[in-house]
């Protein structure tokens, strides 16, 4: 009934409003400077190029291609660099806002990937018909894509909480409103959907964890419950 949904109603703002911290008192995120991906990224591109790499240690204009190409090379390279460095501290100012953003891309910093092979699990005929094609995807194209897809999760759950936060708040208002007139009228449907589009975000995330750290990550958990009880 009425009563019920408005009840049901509350309880959802409450958590959606009063989310768990996720971060002990004075416990940071990793830095965001050097990501392993990027390190992996570039380092793979550098090694695909026969070694040409450009570092603060490495004289950019040595080699045997032409000093043109060697300049516009450490041009682009120091290009990327300098945008990775804008996208990072602007993700660093997300994360102070919102500790889920924090966690979750907490947990992608501390991947390893490798950058020199990958495991194919589509079938053998999409394959040979990729090789066929010069389509197969390169390791780092994989690990770009596979960074891509968390953070498409990610940014689907947060903007599906964030839009739930704001619909129920308004739901809320809608029925003080009626209330006032003797009347109630509290309509869920677009929470539910919100809910659910949150659960599925939530699940693909979490999906794309191997089975393996999740069960390292339980058992740890349980350690560490026991160790409290103890003490």
């Amino acid at each position: 009934n009425a009563q019920e949904r408005y009840e049901k109603l509350e309880q959802l703002n409450y958590v959606l409003t009063h989310r768990p911290k996720l971060f002990l008192k004075g416990e940071k995120p990793l830095s965001r400077v050097g990501s392993t991906a990027f390190a992996q990224f570039t380092a793979s591109s550098q090694s695909s190029r026969g070694g040409n790499t450009v570092d603060s240690n490495t004289n950019p204009f040595s080699g045997s291609s032409s000093l043109a190409d060697q300049f516009s090379t450490a041009l682009n390279r120091a290009d990327v660099a300098r945008q990775w460095g804008i996208l990072q501290a602007q993700e660093s100012r997300t994360e102070s806002q919102n500790e889920i953003r924090a966690a979750w891309n907490y947990y992608t910093q501390q991947l390893e990937f490798d950058s020199t092979s990958y495991e194919w699990t589509a079938s053998a005929e999409e394959k040979k018909r990729r090789i066929r094609n010069d389509q197969l995807p390169t390791p780092q194209a994989v690990i770009v894509s596979d960074l891509d897809l968390r953070d498409l999760y990610r940014n689907q759950l947060l903007t599906a909480l964030d839009d739930a936060t704001a619909e129920v708040a308004y739901q809320l208002k809608q029925d003080e409103q009626h209330r006032d007139r003797g009347t109630s009228d509290v309509d869920i449907a677009d929470t539910v959907e919100l809910m659910s589009q949150a659960y599925v975000a939530c699940s693909n995330w979490f999906d794309m964890i191997d089975v393996h750290d999740v069960k390292e990550a339980e058992e740890i958990v349980r350690r560490e419950q026991r160790e409290s009880i103890k003490s």
